[in-house]
């Protein structure tokens, strides 16, 4: 038995034929598929939190303040800046040099945006 591949006719212009199946070689009949949300979503969150750590790399500059409310027993206390009035919070493992801090004491620190809240953090806190 011989096997032979259909060549078509001789002399047959396939120009029609091929203009009508031609369009659809690029189309697939299978629909592609739709996105999903909650992995979009997910990725769009991480996104902002990555964008938030890259940004809370410190602000910069060294301020000077007086401690507003030390809480030693959590560790963490206020400050109150001499450029603003509001009062910034800091954290014993941000400031190694904040230990026995008093209310009144005049410290130097930095300025750190928080990862988590995006709010403004006292790191390296020092008394004066």
């Amino acid at each position: 038995m011989r096997s032979e591949v259909w060549s078509g006719i001789k002399n047959e212009d396939m120009t029609e034929v091929y203009s009508r199946i031609g369009p659809s070689l690029g189309k697939s009949p299978v629909a592609p598929p739709k996105p999903n949300r909650k992995l979009m979503k997910a990725a769009n969150e991480m996104g902002k939190a990555i964008g938030k750590a890259i940004e809370g790399t410190p602000t910069g500059g060294e301020f000077t303040g007086t401690i507003a409310a030390p809480i030693k027993a959590r560790g963490f206390g206020f400050i109150s800046p001499d450029h603003d009035e509001r009062e910034i919070f800091f954290h014993i493992s941000d400031s190694p040099n904040a230990e026995g801090l008093k209310r009144g004491t005049r410290v130097r620190f930095d300025l750190k945006q928080n990862i988590r809240s995006g709010k403004t953090t006292a790191v390296n806190v020092s008394p004066v």
